[in-house]
Parts: structure tokens; C-alpha cells; sequence
């Protein structure tokens, strides 16, 4: 059915059309902002967010950030807040 389909997208985009499968994911307030104006780190999200964020983590191979997010936030790109741990690590780049 379409959450089979869903679930299993990339793998079948693979071997379909053999191309990689792409996900993209950002944050942003209301208002349409991504950080604020001084580039200080904080949350935009609530846990909920950030749980399914991590969720979603498990189903890549390989988890990309700007540079920007890279040298003001340091971020650990790994899935630690995911409530069912698969075993699958993604790869920080």
C-alpha cells in the first residue's frame, strides 16, 4: 500500500530510475526566519520536532550541513533522540 511505497521510496527510486534519493529538512519560525540575527544557536523547534527529525535520521545513509550550521553549532548529525533505535547511523558530512 502507500506507507509500504512510502517507506521504502528511496530504495525503490534506486532501483528504479537508479539515482540516489534526497531529502531535504529545515527549521523556521513563523515569521519565516532560520536563525536570528546574530547567528547565536538556538532552538526552533520543540522535542517533538527534533525526535521525529532523528527518526527520520535512520533512514539515510549520509546526513549533509551547510557550513555555516557546521562551525556555528557544531552539530553531532547522529539519531540520539530517536524513540526506536534501528541500529542505523547515518554518515556526518
Amino acid at each position: 500500500g502507500p506507507e509500504c511505497a512510502a517507506w521504502h521510496h528511496a530504495f525503490v527510486l534506486w532501483k528504479t530510475k537508479n539515482r540516489p534519493c534526497f531529502s531535504l529538512k529545515w527549521a523556521q519560525t513563523i515569521d519565516g526566519q532560520l536563525a536570528d540575527d546574530s547567528d547565536t544557536s538556538q532552538w526552533i523547534t520543540g522535542r517533538d520536532a527534533r525526535v521525529y527529525t532523528h527518526e527520520l535520521r535512520q533512514k539515510a545513509d549520509v546526513v549533509v550541513v551547510g557550513a555555516s550550521t557546521f562551525l556555528l553549532d557544531t552539530p553531532q548529525l547522529n539519531t540520539r533522540w530517536s524513540r526506536v533505535l534501528n541500529g542505523a547511523r547515518p554518515l556526518p558530512m
